[in-house]
């Protein structure tokens, strides 16, 4: 199986997120989120070189701060293309799946990013459980990594409530 026939067996599901208008204007006023404004436009302002590693970051301060982001540079993160390259894949695809508890029939999904919040890791793991429901995720593992703890131990809590529990490995 391919990836793409088998998430054509498990169904057309799109998943798009948007803030509500209450959680704009909480994260808007929000201490936190008002001092990492106040320190990007302190970084932007400097004189000094700003980079990002990718475009929507890029996009998203341009938005944000028009002229003083003009100058902001895309640096993507580095892969090792020679370690990661798909003719290695042999070499590490077992032993990597038994340390992570993942059965060779299983189709794992991949969740990578620090902010879980942001990238909405929540309405993932509702959407597997939705498919859970329908009898079409029984063979199906969310690996998720990046979240920090405090956020693993929310997102884990709730993958419990959804019946989820078996079926989600957060990773470091």
């Amino acid at each position: 199986d391919t990836l793409l026939t088998r998430w054509r067996e498990l169904g057309d599901m799109l998943v798009a997120r948007a803030p509500t208008a209450g959680r704009r204007f909480a994260l808007k006023w929000s201490f936190a989120h008002r001092f990492i404004l106040w320190h990007e436009r302190a970084a932007l302002t400097s004189g000094g070189r700003f980079v990002v590693p990718s475009e929507s970051a890029r996009r998203d301060l341009v938005e944000s701060y028009g002229n003083l982001a003009a100058g902001v540079r895309v640096l993507p993160t580095g892969v090792d293309l020679d370690r990661f390259h798909p003719r290695n894949r042999h070499l590490f695809f077992e032993e990597e799946r038994q340390r992570l508890g993942l059965r060779p029939e299983e189709l794992v999904l991949l969740f990578v990013g620090s902010d879980a919040t942001r990238k909405g890791l929540d309405t993932l793991l509702r959407s597997l459980a939705r498919l859970k429901e329908d009898g079409k995720a029984d063979d199906v593992r969310l690996l998720v990594v990046g979240p920090g703890v405090r956020q693993r131990e929310q997102y884990a809590a709730l993958a419990g409530d959804l019946g989820l529990r078996d079926q989600v490995t957060f990773a470091a």
